[in-house]
């Protein structure tokens, strides 16, 4: 989708770029995606360095040659202290880590530059305190996380810089005294500063002072012939002041727009962009805003129109390149020659924003991106998996119905939409204690919870039915079902069909004197509860529960095991999940005869995911390597995400059994009285794609009265009707009529099969006087 780009560097060799989130207000950057490569090609994303935000801020600092300079905070306790230096090739994605050091301010390829101390914030220093400017050699102590590169003082106090630039023999300083105010802090009344602009040779050391003025300067540029800096006088214009890097005069031109600038230099000139900022609540700059770049040569400057939305500036010999969002169609790198025209010279991908929530459901993958929008509704974007043994993910569509705000409190599985055939259950619309009951992109009902803990929702659909807190919600949202004495006992919920599997948290035993947790089963349809099991010694927790067709699993209470019961034989395993007590969380789920099961990251060695093939006895279980805790399981597919990264995997499990399409669901009156528009509208929920959808209704006799025929792309079948007539348009008579469903899985593995396992889907129908 179209999202803004903006220019992190640039140089002869290659180009850097963000696309999601602009270059300015690094703090809100939010999941941006970093994409690197030369000009004249499609740029490639670099994943390893995708993710920006408050807490894992990771600043680019520019390209130099075929290198971009970035760092990532390794703490945050209030004010990051320790950053981890990174220089990665723009060609080849190579990533190399140099030192930990403050937070550095500039990267010229062979050095970086700081002016932070590494115990500015780890201990309350005297007021009077300096911290000096220094240089680190880059590629010195490689790999070190102590500081070993070397290090050279250029400026005994460097506390006051308020821009600096660098090349391979100087670097340019605009210092500040009284130093700037911290970011949200202000300067205490009646505070005058002056500054300072510092010209250092690097190959003496030497600090020549070129200038002390009483006028604010924010930004400085230091280009092959010419060094720049703004500075402006309270209640003036703005000055854009330049001068040879050799001795020479000082030019200066007047700059009438009050807007900021962020100064570059080059062989043609000094070159800012014009832009307004980005919007007060927004986390990015709108990828349609008009931008100008201005070019300044002297005493003259001339204007030249960038594509809406350019963000991020570089100057490259006698270019000034930028880039630019939008459309597809016009996202890209962009270059202005001294013929003072912009010209696309790379592209960027189709522009994917990070998955927030995502489902599996009838070879579909169903997620949630984090569009920023109106900052309340998400929109959901449907794509279709398929492939063997290769999965092809098909070009997503979005979806027809908007997820809601995310929950300060996320419910317990960090799930916010869940796809079941053709239904879903989907946060919102305005409210994140709001659902909204979906069928086939129709809200059918928005439901309200009881309990006002997000974290004990555990929402789930499964056909006809979902389940949200403790109450079951039928497609119109009718109650179906609320679960009995749950009150501060929220638990675990698995749903399937109208089947529904539930754990209570633990509750303290006067007899036994432990706090113990409950399993129960129940049918939706036909209420009559059974308790499966009961957990002792489970502290203030409650197991996780798996339920698919007649199977149903749950967890023990130091989820070191896991119990599989087959509830029409009655017949029981326990699986070893880990060696030793996993309080931190245990992840299970149930596919067709697939467990699988995942410890929380960090907790255990066996940290990961694993599946286990139930249809095969003596099978051992498969480990899944990586993070793969909500994890979600559909017919030969599982999926789990990548939240640092905003990505969503998956894979096809590693089984060849074939799997049969089963029927989650049946939505069918008991009977109709024909006549006028009055028809018997059947709906039915299938694990899978069907082919050669057919309903047959039969008469007393056995008689085939009428054949529908309909179709599944989702595994819903909603197209089916009948008007009590037979093939011939005659009006049957009152009475009662059987139906008869058959159909065939779309890959070709089999015909349908019942919700227990029969190989008949029937039932009756009654037609009235």
């Amino acid at each position: 989708m179209s999202t803004s780009l903006s220019l992190a560097g640039a140089s002869d060799e290659g180009v850097a770029v963000i696309q999601g989130l602009s270059q300015t207000d690094s703090w809100k950057r939010g999941n941006a995606l970093v994409l690197t490569g030369v000009e004249g090609d499609v740029l490639t994303p670099r994943p390893s360095i995708q993710s920006f935000g408050d807490f894992h801020e990771r600043p680019l600092l520019g390209v130099a040659g075929n290198q971009l300079g970035w760092a990532a905070a390794t703490s945050w306790f209030g004010e990051t202290s320790a950053w981890r230096l990174h220089r990665t090739n723009i060609l080849t994605g190579e990533d190399v880590v140099d030192a930990t050091t403050a937070q550095p301010t500039a990267f010229t390829g062979d050095s970086w530059y700081t002016w932070h101390s590494l115990l500015r914030y780890t201990y309350n220093l005297p007021d009077e305190t300096h911290f000096p400017l220094y240089r680190h050699l880059a590629g010195t102590g490689v790999g070190g996380e102590n500081g070993e590169m070397e290090i050279y003082r250029l400026l005994a106090e460097g506390e006051g810089t308020a821009d600096l630039a660098a090349d391979g023999s100087s670097v340019l300083v605009a210092l500040a005294d009284p130093p700037l105010p911290e970011p949200f802090e202000s300067d205490p009344d009646g505070v005058t500063r002056t500054f300072a602009l510092k010209l250092i040779d690097l190959g003496t050391g030497q600090a020549e002072t070129l200038l002390e003025t009483s006028d604010t300067i924010t930004s400085v540029a230091l280009g092959p012939d010419v060094i720049a800096w703004d500075s402006q006088a309270p209640g003036q214009p703005r000055k854009i002041n330049s001068r040879p890097r050799e001795e020479g005069a000082t030019t200066h031109y007047t700059e009438t727009d009050p807007r900021d600038v962020d100064l570059v230099a080059g062989t043609a000139g000094v070159g800012y962009l014009l832009s307004d900022p980005v919007p007060e609540g927004s986390e990015e700059r709108p990828p349609d805003q008009p931008t100008q770049l201005r070019i300044v040569t002297g005493e003259t400057a001339r204007t030249v129109a960038l594509p809406d939305g350019s963000s991020g500036l570089a100057a490259v010999g006698d270019r000034f390149l930028t880039a630019a969002g939008g459309s597809d169609k016009a996202a890209g790198v962009y270059s202005v020659s001294p013929g003072d025209r912009a010209i696309r010279t790379a592209t960027v991908p189709t522009a994917n924003r990070p998955v927030k929530d995502f489902a599996l459901a009838g070879s579909a993958l169903y997620y949630a991106d984090d569009e920023p929008g109106d900052g309340v509704h998400r929109s959901v974007w449907k794509a279709a998996v398929s492939g063997t043994p290769t999965l092809q993910i098909a070009k997503a569509k979005k979806f027809p119905v908007s997820a809601g705000p995310v929950a300060e409190q996320p419910v317990m599985n960090g799930q916010e939409i869940f796809f079941s055939a053709g239904r879903g259950l989907v946060v919102g619309p305005d409210d994140p204690r709001q659902w909204q009951l979906v069928d086939r992109g129709k809200v059918t009902a928005v439901v309200g919870t009881v309990n006002d803990y997000i974290w004990e929702l555990h929402p789930a659909v499964s056909g006809p039915y979902a389940v949200v807190d403790n109450q079951v919600f039928r497609p119109n949202g009718d109650v179906a079902y609320q679960i009995p004495d749950v009150e501060f006992k929220a638990g675990d919920r698995a749903l399937f069909g109208s089947t529904l599997v539930y754990s209570l948290e633990a509750s303290f035993h006067q007899e036994t004197g432990t706090y113990d947790s409950e399993i129960w089963v129940d049918d939706i349809e036909n209420p009559e509860p059974q308790q499966l099991d009961v957990q002792l010694n489970c502290g203030v927790g409650a197991p996780p529960v798996a339920v698919w067709g007649q199977t149903v699993a749950w967890g023990s209470c130091d989820q070191s095991t896991i119990a599989v019961r087959d509830l029409g034989t009655g017949q029981q395993r326990t699986v070893s999940v880990a060696d030793g007590a996993v309080y931190a969380g245990l992840d299970i789920a149930l596919g067709e005869g697939v467990l699988f099961w995942s410890t929380r990251p960090g907790q255990t060695a066996g940290n990961g995911g694993h599946l286990l093939d139930l249809r095969t006895p003596g099978s051992e279980p498969v480990a899944l390597p990586g993070i793969w805790d909500d994890a979600v399981l559909d017919d030969h597919l599982i999926a789990h995400g990548y939240g640092d990264r905003g990505e969503v995997e998956v894979q096809r499990l590693p089984f060849t059994q074939p799997n049969r399409p089963r029927l989650i669901g049946t939505v069918a009156s008991a009977g109709f009285t024909p006549g006028g528009e009055a028809l018997w509208r059947p709906r039915f929920d299938v694990s899978k794609p069907l082919t050669r959808v057919k309903l047959t209704v039969t008469g007393a006799s056995g008689q085939t009265v009428r054949t529908l025929t309909g179709t599944s792309p989702d595994g819903s079948i909603r197209d089916l009707a009948w008007d009590g007539r037979d093939r011939q348009g005659r009006l049957q008579p009152a009475g009662s009529y059987r139906w008869t469903l058959t159909a065939g899985a779309a890959d070709g593995e089999g015909a349908i099969m019942g919700k227990n396992g029969g190989n008949v889907v029937t039932g009756q129908v009654r037609i009235r006087n």
